[in-house]
C-alpha cells in the first residue's frame, strides 16, 4: 500500500471511529490494519490528532461569536487579555 492510499485510509478509520454507528466488528478490523504496518499506526494516530485539533478548534472559533461570522487574525489573542 502506497503512502497515499494509508492515508486515505486512516482518514477513513478516523472518521468512522467518530460517528455512532461504530461497532465491536468495526472496532477488530481496525485493530487488524492498526497491526498490519507501523506506517498504518503513525497514519492513524497523526490524522486522529488533527481530527481532534480541529474540534477544539471549531469550539473556539464559535465562542462569543455569532453563526457565520469567521473571526478576524488576531482576535483570540486580544480577547485573552
Amino acid at each position: 500500500m502506497d503512502n497515499e492510499a494509508i492515508e486515505t485510509t486512516a482518514a477513513a478509520w478516523v472518521i468512522r471511529r467518530s460517528a455512532d454507528t461504530w461497532t465491536v466488528s468495526d472496532q477488530n478490523r481496525f485493530e487488524v490494519w492498526l497491526t498490519e504496518a507501523t506506517s498504518h499506526r503513525v497514519a492513524y494516530l497523526r490524522l486522529d490528532a488533527v481530527w481532534q485539533r480541529s474540534a477544539r478548534l471549531q469550539a473556539l472559533a464559535t465562542a462569543g461569536l455569532p453563526s457565520g461570522i469567521v473571526p478576524p487574525a488576531g482576535i483570540w489573542r486580544t480577547r485573552r487579555s
